[in-house]
């Protein structure tokens, strides 16, 4: 569950930096959508501002989907490590 929440927290972070928001107004504007949800949005965001990623995102999109189930499960323990390289 803590994990959930960090990744949560990380992403929107990265979102309202992608967008040019501070964190109050990026959580009017994005709202809470879901952990792939705000994955997809940042997707979305770096293939508009033509960011090249070296890290495979597909991979990384689905650890997060699991990670996402596992937490709405509640199935216990989750164990998604990702090392993200940007760049």
């Amino acid at each position: 569950m803590v994990l959930s929440a960090h990744l949560e927290f990380s992403l929107s972070r990265i979102a309202y930096g992608l967008i040019g928001v501070d964190r109050q107004t990026g959580r009017i504007a994005v709202r809470e959508p879901r952990l792939v949800e705000r994955f997809d949005m940042i997707t979305d965001l770096l293939t508009l501002k033509e960011f090249k990623s070296k890290t495979d995102l597909i991979s990384l999109r689905r650890r997060l989907q699991k990670c996402d189930d596992q937490r709405n499960l509640g199935s216990g323990p989750i164990k998604v490590l990702a090392r993200v390289r940007i760049g």
